[in-house]
């Protein structure tokens, strides 16, 4: 109990009584109780800073995720672009004449 020893106790008993020396149990009781609530306090903070910097990079996350899924359906629209083309062989000439003597 901070420092507290029996023999001290019972000094302050034989003075103030058996009142008296429960009176400065309860104090000192109290302000561990007081120092350890106060510790609670500082970890819930922490943790609400914690929470804080988890939901801000789940938000950096997620942009970061919307341009990744734009780059890819653009990379997407592309090929299939340039696969339509190889298809259908517009930019060569030569298929380009064969193809309007058959119609």
């Amino acid at each position: 109990m901070d420092g507290v020893s029996f023999p001290l106790l019972l000094e302050l008993a034989s003075r103030v009584g058996l009142p008296g020396v429960l009176m400065v149990i309860w104090w000192m009781s109290d302000r561990a109780h007081a120092r350890h609530m106060e510790e609670i306090r500082r970890m819930y903070e922490r943790n609400v800073r914690l929470v804080e910097a988890y939901e801000a990079l789940c938000r950096s996350q997620q942009t970061l995720a919307q341009d990744l899924k734009d780059v890819i359906m653009l990379n997407t629209q592309s090929n299939t672009h340039l696969a339509d083309a190889i298809a259908h062989n517009q930019f060569c000439p030569m298929v380009r004449r064969e193809q309007g003597s058959r119609i």
